[in-house]
């Protein structure tokens, strides 16, 4: 990965939080109005160039603004998103979800249930790839994205099809061991494995 200088970093930061924010691509206009950066708009298309020949932005077509790449987030997640402890409040909701049973599974899936509402987002927890279980989906309806109809529609085909992409997910190892009631490990997802 390239180091970027600060205006580069700056408009990156910028650019993938309105884009997280709007779910529209981000012009140079939008950029210059949001940042404290004392430069043109025309310059800061030129750096935009820069960070998409760099592979951090992509634009869906020739007029349009520009868009994070897979590289563009993970850049803002590991550089510039601050990390907070969760607040006392939420790790008490979390607690009081995961006190209640010695049932693993059914720990899980509270554990989930109390997740998803702390953090506003949607939670999966997979047992093995045919036990499945998730939450929170009308919060990640109500995100920007979702305004177009063909972004819910195609939503709800991975939610249809959760079991077979689970199934690419999760090792061989725990394939085989679906005869038995609930694993004891479940599959942990990562932007990557997504």
């Amino acid at each position: 990965m390239e180091t970027l200088d600060t205006r580069k970093e700056t408009l990156l930061k910028l650019t993938v939080r309105l884009h997280i924010e709007t779910a529209e691509p981000v012009g140079s206009s939008a950029l210059a109005e949001a940042s404290d950066l004392d430069v043109s708009a025309a310059t800061i298309r030129n750096e935009l160039a820069d960070l998409e020949a760099l592979g951090y932005l992509t634009h869906p077509h020739t007029s349009a603004g520009r868009i994070p790449t897979e590289l563009g987030y993970q850049t803002y997640i590991e550089r510039f998103m601050e990390k907070r402890p969760a607040g006392s409040e939420a790790l008490a909701q979390l607690r009081e979800a995961i006190g209640g049973t010695l049932d693993p599974a059914e720990r899980l899936r509270a554990a989930a249930k109390a997740l998803a509402a702390v953090s506003t987002e949607t939670a999966l927890v997979g047992f093995t790839p045919r036990d499945v279980y998730y939450t929170g989906v009308a919060n990640l309806f109500a995100q920007p994205e979702f305004r177009q109809f063909g972004q819910v529609t195609t939503m709800s085909r991975v939610l249809d099809h959760l079991d077979e992409t689970m199934e690419r997910i999760f090792p061989p190892s725990a394939i085989r061991s679906t005869s038995s009631s609930v694993a004891t490990t479940p599959s942990v997802w990562t932007a990557e494995r997504w």
